[in-house]
C-alpha cells in the first residue's frame, strides 16, 4: 500500500521593491533551526527568511521597514496556519 502525499502549502507572495516575491513554506528543518529563537523575534524572522529565500528575495526584504518585514513574516506564517498573527495570544 502506498500512502498518498497531501499537497503542501503554496509559496507565499509579497510585494516589495517594485516586484512580487515569493517565500517557500518552511520545512521541519527550518523550524528546527529557528525554534530556540522564539524569544528574539528579529533573529527568528531573519533566520527563517535566510533559510528559504534566494538572494534577490532577501534584497527585496531589505528595502522594507521593520514594521513591513514583521507584517510579511506574520502573513507568511499565517498563510500556513503557523505562528502568524496569533502569536501574541496566550493560548
Amino acid at each position: 500500500m502506498t500512502a498518498k502525499k497531501k499537497p503542501g502549502p503554496e509559496p507565499f507572495a509579497f510585494d516589495a521593491d517594485g516586484g512580487t516575491w515569493t517565500l517557500t513554506p518552511p520545512n521541519a528543518g527550518v523550524m528546527r533551526k529557528a525554534r530556540k529563537l522564539i524569544d528574539n523575534p528579529m533573529d527568528l524572522m531573519f533566520t527563517m527568511f535566510e533559510q528559504v529565500a534566494d538572494e534577490a528575495t532577501l534584497d527585496a526584504l531589505d528595502t522594507l521597514t521593520v514594521a513591513e518585514v514583521s507584517e510579511v513574516f506574520g502573513d507568511w506564517m499565517g498563510s500556513m496556519g503557523g505562528l502568524g498573527k496569533s502569536s501574541g495570544s496566550s493560548e
